[in-house]
């Protein structure tokens, strides 16, 4: 089972511990990202005809990578049961079955991914495309270079530009909040 999940480039071992308990540090350590837990009975029951169960651990705070893992490791558990027990596959299911448990974003929503990223946009859009609106706007016009003439130094002038539009960005972002 374990040769099968890591024969391709899908899953690697990074660690092995020997209780459940040892993986939630190495999830919160962000050395794995998902954990697979084979009791100590899987091979006698796997050998005696009886189902045998293992669970897999998956890292939820990555809704992407957690909802990838956990359909490959899907198709890896049925082809390792179908390698293991061909005849009572197409009578009872599947010989092993699977038991998933998910950390930190049980329900795999995708909200709690998405929505940091998206105020980091709404911030960028707002803040530094208005900006480049207005200043190429204020150069088509031929008012930039007035402003150019001033005492006021170019810097003070970009900044002048940024600041009020960066306010906006960051009410935009509460707003989203």
């Amino acid at each position: 089972l374990v040769e099968s999940f890591t024969s391709g480039d899908l899953f690697e071992i990074k660690a092995r511990r020997s209780t459940v308990d040892q993986v939630e540090p190495l999830f919160r350590s962000g050395l794995a990202r998902a954990a697979l837990v084979i009791p100590e009975e899987f091979t006698r029951r796997l050998a005696g005809g009886r189902e045998p169960s293992v669970q897999l651990l998956l890292d939820g705070s990555d809704n992407n990578t957690a909802t990838v893992a956990l359909g490959y490791a899907g198709v890896v558990a049925l082809e390792v049961s179908r390698r293991q027990m061909p005849t009572s596959l197409s009578r009872e299911g599947a010989p092993i079955s699977a038991q998933i448990r998910t950390f930190f974003n049980p329900g795999l929503r995708s909200s709690a991914f998405i929505v940091p990223g998206l105020t980091a946009v709404i911030l960028t859009m707002i803040a530094t495309m208005l900006t480049a609106l207005t200043v190429s706007r204020e150069i088509e016009q031929g008012s930039m270079e007035q402003l150019f003439t001033t005492p006021v130094s170019r810097l003070e002038i970009v900044v002048g530009k940024v600041c009020p539009y960066f306010l906006l960005g960051l009410v935009a972002v509460l707003l989203v909040l």
